[in-house]
């Protein structure tokens, strides 16, 4: 038995090494607020308050969390 874990459906097994380039738009909307465009999705992030943001949004930090699934 293999110690590697099974290939998910659609993946070819044989490519060792896979290039993926992810583009994003981003600007800043006031302070620590910024607004980002990846593909068709559209999403705002701020700060905390103790980072000098209004916190009217995730933080750039809880996105990434939430994306690896920690």
């Amino acid at each position: 038995m293999s110690d590697q874990p099974p290939v998910p459906r659609g993946v070819d097994p044989d490519i060792l090494h896979r290039v993926v380039t992810v583009k994003a738009e981003t600007h800043n909307l006031d302070g620590m607020e910024h607004e980002a465009r990846v593909r068709q999705f559209t999403f705002i992030s701020d700060e905390p308050e103790h980072m000098t943001g209004t916190d009217e949004a995730p933080a750039p930090l809880d996105y990434f969390t939430a994306a690896v699934g920690l």
